[in-house]
Parts: C-alpha cells; structure tokens; sequence
C-alpha cells in the first residue's frame, strides 16, 4: 500500500474512472517520518482520546476518563509482562461509553 496527498489521489480516482486503462506512474519521497513504538507513540494517540471522551461527557472526573479508557481498549494479546498496558486505545468505544454515563 501507499499514500498519497488526498488532491492527487482524487484526480487518479477521475482519471480512472474515464479511462479505466489510464496509467499512473508514482515516485517516492523521502520524509522526515519514522515508524517508532512505545510510549513515546502511545501518549499523544491516549491524550487525544482523552479529549474526545472529556468533550462527549464534560462531567467525568479524571479518574473516570483513565477507568473508561482503560475499560474499552482493545487487548493486545499476548501481554504477560504487560507491554501493552490495557492494549490498543479505542476512540469509538471510548466516545460512546462515555455519551452513555450520566
């Protein structure tokens, strides 16, 4: 797979759909990203989830937002050393579980 900025891929979607034999030549760049791990990657994607669950229940008590994070995240299995903590931050699950609290 690859990417590409969502204006080029827009016009290879219309190039294609009235030529469907069109042919798209892609050259790569180089970029300052990096695939990395740890809490380092994990925090900023937890902190975000964070705030959309404090926006869909502003009553939540901090404790409450680490608890329902906790509770919804996906697992990682295996975790016996517990390298993956509760697991994979869920946003969607986070959000609802959140909108269903009074």
């Amino acid at each position: 797979g690859f990417f590409v900025e969502q204006a080029v891929g827009e016009k290879i979607r219309a190039l294609v759909k009235t030529s469907p034999e069109t042919l798209v030549s892609l050259k790569s760049e180089l970029t300052s990203y990096k695939e990395t791990f740890g809490t380092s990657m994990a925090t900023p994607h937890v902190a975000g989830v964070a705030a959309l669950v404090k926006a869909a229940n502003k009553k939540l008590k901090p404790s409450e937002v680490k608890a329902l994070l906790m509770k919804t995240a996906t697992p990682m299995p295996p975790n016996e050393d517990n390298r993956y903590g509760s697991g994979l931050v869920n946003a969607a699950a986070a959000v609802e579980a959140a909108l269903e609290i009074k």
